[in-house]
């Protein structure tokens, strides 16, 4: 698998556990406000049974009142066992966002070195053709500054109009390509 899919893949999968971390987090916020409503609910109950209960009351009222206020605990207990539940996965999720996110941060790395050696490989090419034209035409250092020292390429012949400037030019001692 090449890199550039690996970083593809842990990118998907960042942005899906960030997703995935927002919904966990809305539905925790959602959970607390329901908690917050029912123990709300619980606590007035709680005090209009105490009222009732001081004024006077039949055995069914009381056992209605101890039914209501039990189904209330109990979905009151229910909230908070799965906010206890959310904030396991909220955790859970944040740590592998941290690490999907790491993982990411490490292919990043390793894609930016490529690149950087690819590059350098590219500027070695190109010193070396450089290097290579240049040692196609030796040139000496004198006081007077650069003169180009026998260089003629192959390619050229005796017979050719070309070949026949140059071959003047090796017979004058003091030419641009003479010795």
């Amino acid at each position: 698998m090449s890199l550039d899919v690996l970083r593809k893949l842990r990118a998907q999968e960042q942005e899906a556990l960030m997703m995935e971390l927002a919904q966990v987090t809305q539905e925790l916020m959602s959970l607390e406000q329901r908690c917050e409503a029912l123990d709300a609910r619980l606590q007035s109950d709680a005090a209009a049974w105490r009222h009732q209960a001081a004024q006077g009351m039949t055995a069914q009222a009381l056992l209605e009142w101890e039914t209501r206020l039990a189904s209330q605990q109990t979905a009151l207990q229910q909230a908070r066992g799965a906010i206890d539940r959310l904030t396991g996965l909220w955790a859970e999720t944040q740590a592998r966002l941290v690490e999907a996110t790491r993982a990411r941060k490490v292919l990043d790395r390793l894609d930016e070195r490529r690149r950087a050696e690819g590059d350098a490989v590219m500027l070695r090419r190109e010193q070396r053709a450089t290097d290579e034209a240049a040692g196609r035409r030796p040139f000496l250092k004198q006081d007077s500054g650069w003169r180009l020292v026998h260089w003629i390429p192959p390619v050229i012949g005796s017979s050719s109009a070309v070949g026949k400037i140059v071959e003047r030019l090796r017979r004058c001692r003091h030419g641009p390509l003479g010795s």
